[in-house]
């Protein structure tokens, strides 16, 4: 007996240094507190982000880590997390040099030793700068083509002579005096690159076949390139021939650049969501470690137990051996998922859904457990789609792990989220449906905005629906859409 509780305690403590190990690895802050917010521990990542060292935070509160306290905001907290058992919510922590910084907070309680929080924080400073910035530069967007100066020219097809207005020339590069104003000298400015094009285009819009728009670089003598947004409308004689192109030519140039820059940092921010998640996945890779490590445990004890019995055979150890074997593949394989969920897509390619599907589902299987939600998944295990795999399944998982919440926070009972693919109108269709209840009328065309979140002002980021519509509108050229339907909300992917 004696000999099996020393068994127990190493048992305990490997357990114990991995998971130490694991925390400490870790890019997330984690703090351990008691059910009053007394700190307990804190791991390296924390200490960095605060500047407090670990003797210090020891000797605090969660509600002396918050940069804006209103009177029973932490409490209040506290308690939400002891009663649905986990919560995320966004805060903001003041160092010790008095600055402050922002944070994704994920909270979950644990009945032990008179109850337990565990807190894993995001610091997500730079993904709110860059958001700001992505926000002015899509005011400057909108700025430089409200107030763009536009160009006018005027062509006759019979001599294909054109009159330009004075900012064309400006747009161009050039001055009217060497300017001999036929369509040859305007075609002698554009790009090498763009120019097969432009003429493709002139031809279709002559011949009736699409609307003359456009958009090309021009290069001045002075290696300076613009960006130019044409359009044109053909005059016609009686008999419908072409006589004249009277248009308009806009520079664009800053709107390019900023689009370039938008498309930047909307990658940045894709990469900050993928990020924000690896604190809840931290916690399901422990999860899903708990139930194999036990099992080993158990294996060795066997082992001891009939060693010291004089019972073990060899075929006895090595059928205990494979058995091990098998549970250590087992937790590898699980790494190599989190691995492969975090390696960036270089390029596109096609990809089954249901494979994609549940793999997704696969990472976050035990918290979902954990949370006694019941997922059902009725795939068409033939159908496929081209595009970014891994950023996929992070707008699934951004969508599940929306409706996770509502569940938990709503107390559903008998709690389910449905995932169904199918093919419908030529489409690859994927729907995630929860029983939560549904989203308010009101707020349901805001669902998608950046930043919005019906939890109230600092909980929750409000970026992972967002991200989804990205990935799947911009990324992908799809559509997602939300419904109220049958007692729930119903999200739709269509690619």
């Amino acid at each position: 007996m004696i000999t099996k509780d020393r068994t127990d305690i190493r048992s305990n403590e490997t357990n114990s240094k991995l998971h130490q190990t694991i925390l400490q690895a870790s890019m997330d802050g984690f703090l351990l507190a008691d059910s009053e917010g007394r700190l307990l521990e804190a791991n390296d990542a924390y200490c960095q982000m605060s500047g407090y060292s670990l003797q210090e935070l020891l000797g605090m509160r969660i509600i002396d880590l918050e940069a804006f306290e209103t009177t029973g905001g932490t409490p209040d907290r506290i308690q939400k997390i002891i009663l649905l058992g986990s919560d995320r919510f966004k805060s903001q922590h003041r160092r010790k040099d008095g600055s402050f910084f922002d944070v994704e907070v994920s909270g979950q309680y644990h009945l032990v030793e008179g109850g337990r929080l565990v807190i894993f924080l995001q610091d997500i400073t730079e993904l709110k700068q860059n958001f700001r910035q992505m926000e002015n530069l899509t005011q400057r967007l909108q700025l430089a083509v409200s107030s763009a100066n536009l160009g006018v020219w005027d062509r006759t097809i019979h001599d294909n002579k054109m009159v330009w207005n004075d900012r064309m020339f400006e747009l161009y590069g050039i001055t009217r005096e060497t300017f001999t104003g036929n369509v040859d000298a305007w075609l002698n400015g554009l790009h090498p690159e763009d120019k097969e094009a432009v003429v493709t285009a002139s031809q279709a819009a002559l011949n009736g076949e699409k609307k003359y728009d456009t958009v090309f670089r021009v290069c001045h003598p002075d290696g300076t390139v613009k960006h130019i947004k044409a359009d044109g409308l053909v005059i016609r004689g009686a008999d419908g021939t072409a006589e004249r192109v009277i248009g308009i030519n806009a520079d664009i140039t800053e709107m390019k650049r900023a689009e370039e820059e938008k498309a930047k940092l909307e990658g940045q921010l894709l990469q900050q969501n993928r990020l924000t998640a690896m604190g809840e996945m931290i916690s399901n890779i422990a999860h899903q470690w708990r139930q194999p490590l036990n099992g080993i445990g158990l294996i060795l004890q066997g082992l001891q137990l009939s060693f010291e019995s004089g019972e073990v055979s060899k075929a006895e150890l090595n059928r205990e051996i494979d058995e091990a074997m098998q549970v250590v593949q087992h937790m590898s394989s699980t790494i190599n998922d989190f691995s492969n969920f975090f390696r960036q897509d270089k390029q596109k390619h096609e990809f089954l859904i249901a494979n994609a599907v549940t793999q997704a589902v696969g990472l976050i299987t035990a918290s979902l457990q954990n949370s006694h939600i019941e997922v059902d998944l009725q795939l068409n295990e033939n159908i496929k789609v081209f595009g970014f795999k891994n950023e996929y399944m992070q707008a699934l998982l951004n969508i599940v792990a929306n409706a996770k919440e509502v569940l938990l926070e709503r107390k559903i009972k008998e709690p389910r989220i449905t995932i169904r693919a199918f093919r419908e109108n030529n489409l690859s269709i994927i729907t995630v449906h929860d029983n939560g209840g549904g989203i308010v009328d009101s707020i349901l065309p805001k669902v998608f905005e950046p930043y919005f979140t019906t939890k109230g002002p600092g909980y929750g980021t409000g970026i992972g629906l967002y991200m989804s519509k990205v990935i799947i509108e911009k990324n992908m050229g799809g559509r997602l859409t939300v419904a109220n339907i049958q007692g729930g909300a119903e999200f739709r992917a269509e690619v």
